[in-house]
């Protein structure tokens, strides 16, 4: 489950780009935005099937776990770092890691509180970090590993490749696909192992920030061939619907109206703030806080605050968390529906 509009605090990149997207494209809050026929998605190859097993949720194809619930492993006091290498050296090949690729992971961020430790280390295929292949391993303030986040990519042999496709060229490839009009606001650029259940590519990610064509584009050229292979609009927009309600379409040109079968209200919610580990200081594990899918107990319930909601959708007595500038919007499995 997502919201369309995210946290930036944490990174001064992300908050860069999004002021600098409301400041030069805030007119999106008002119209939604239709599909570019010149988008190229990969997400039917992108797809990862999976399903829950006991205390895991398991990759269908690759038969190893993409995360780990409920642990109680004991590690050797020490750094966050150092407990969470210590379990990942006993522990790799649960994950399809063999010993010898265990270099491949590297440290890339660490964060402390009084719920215990998260320590998150990133693939590496040679110098070439691989794309969205993380470890992430959860530590509580009792030397425990607790819970484990995995989506490292399997045979992954890329050390050797080497690009013949400039950052500059790719750049101009990208700028010249995007047919870009306008000045643009922001652009980054990274070299990296992209993978998918049928291609792997060492390729660019070309990020291009701009008015004309809008969005927030990345582009991913192949480092040996020049072949622009993927291209998506990372942004979210404001979907006007006249039921309040997120479809499909969302993205489709409609008319919008507040007169239709909906209105905006004011209501009430109980949410997390921000987690409900994180303001009752405890570490998952404790006593009524785990993942029982999606049961609900009485500390997670008691960790709930209670908070006004504006501007949300009220349709035939039913309330959604739908609003003239976000909405909640489920779009990976398991699909769940919006809240309301």
């Amino acid at each position: 489950m997502q919201t369309n509009i995210t946290n930036p605090l944490g990174n001064r990149k992300t908050l860069f780009l999004l002021v600098a997207f409301l400041c030069s494209i805030g007119l999106l809050a008002q119209k939604p935005m239709p599909v570019r026929d010149f988008e190229i998605r990969l997400d039917a190859d992108e797809k990862i099937t999976s399903e829950i097993k006991n205390q895991m949720r398991v990759n269908l194809e690759t038969g190893f776990p993409l995360a780990l619930y409920g642990l109680n492993y004991d590690v050797p006091s020490g750094t966050p770092e150092a407990m969470a290498m210590y379990y990942i050296q006993k522990e790799s090949e649960t994950f399809g890691i063999k010993k010898q690729e265990i270099s491949n992971l590297r440290h890339h961020a660490t964060r402390t509180t009084n719920a215990g430790s998260v320590v998150r280390y990133r693939q590496y295929s040679g110098i070439y970090p691989v794309n969205k292949a993380e470890l992430t391993i959860s530590i509580s303030p009792q030397n425990k590993v607790v819970f484990v986040m995995n989506s490292y990519e399997l045979n992954v042999q890329m050390a050797q490749v080497q690009p013949t496709v400039t950052q500059e060229r790719a750049f101009q490839l990208a700028h010249n696909y995007l047919d870009v009009k306008t000045p643009i606001s922001f652009q980054d650029s990274r070299l990296m192992v992209y993978k998918n259940t049928k291609m792997t590519r060492l390729a660019h990610e070309v990020t291009i920030l701009s008015d004309n064509p809008v969005g927030e584009w990345h582009v991913f050229v192949d480092a040996q061939t020049e072949e622009i292979f993927k291209v998506v609009d990372m942004a979210h927009y404001y979907c006007g619907h006249k039921k309040g309600a997120h479809t499909s379409d969302c993205h489709d040109e409609k008319e919008v109206s507040e007169t239709g079968s909906f209105r905006r209200a004011t209501g009430t919610g109980m949410v997390f703030n921000p987690d409900p580990l994180s303001s009752n200081t405890v570490a998952y594990g404790t006593s009524g806080y785990v993942d029982g899918g999606d049961a609900n107990t009485t500390a997670l319930n008691n960790a709930r605050f209670s908070v006004v909601l504006r501007d949300i959708t009220l349709t035939g007595g039913t309330y959604s968390l739908v609003g003239p500038r976000a909405e909640i919007v489920d779009h990976e499995a398991p699909f769940d529906g919006l809240y309301s």
